[in-house]
């Protein structure tokens, strides 16, 4: 075997090869110090750990503020869906139906008219089979949770009702007088 220092060539050869592995070993040790391929196992666990406290957190304050606003509006929503004209497609006391052509009720519209805070006018329009038309007049008052409302007409005794809106359907539930009266209306308007 030659001396690399014996000939010109082989020297030369020699120190090609060792700068081209001193290059490739200076490449590697930088491309590994700056950006590593794949960051040991703790801080792989750390980072997903934190990625997955970062996500859940997020989703527990959308849900959070998503139950939030809904609370507020569904209540408020309620009392000011409640405003309208109404007609009645039922009427039930103690379980027998009360509305029909040929029965004792014709029909019935109620309009509530502006809710202004918790207080409205209220006009409700009763055809009956023997009587004719019948107007009331008068007001009405819902609870502070939007379930409840009270009809006071101008003269005569008030009465109070759960109320539930469903789409366009309102269902009104009484216990007036040991009677169950139970009144369903869409929305006419």
């Amino acid at each position: 075997m030659t001396n690399p220092k014996s000939s010109p060539l082989a020297l030369a050869s020699f120190r090609i090869s060792v700068f081209h592995e001193s290059i490739t070993f200076i490449k590697i040790y930088i491309c590994k110090a700056f950006f590593p391929v794949s960051p040991p196992p703790l801080a792989r666990l750390i980072f997903k750990q934190r990625q997955m406290r970062i996500t859940l957190c997020l989703a527990l304050w959308a849900m959070i503020f998503a139950l939030a606003c809904n609370k507020d509006d569904d209540s408020s929503s309620n009392c000011t869906r409640l405003q309208g004209k109404w007609e009645a497609t039922s009427w039930k006391e103690d379980d027998e139906e009360f509305l029909s052509d040929t029965i004792f009720i014709i029909s019935s519209v109620l309009d509530f008219k502006v809710l202004e805070g918790t207080q409205g006018d209220v006009d409700w329009t009763i055809n009956y089979t023997l009587g004719g038309l019948q107007n009331v007049f008068g007001s009405y008052e819902v609870n502070e949770s939007c379930d409840e409302v009270t009809i006071t007409p101008k003269s005569g005794a008030s009465t109070t009702y759960s109320f539930n809106i469903e789409g366009e359907k309102l269902t009104l539930e009484s216990h007036d007088f040991n009677v169950h009266v139970v009144q369903e209306y869409i929305r006419s308007e």
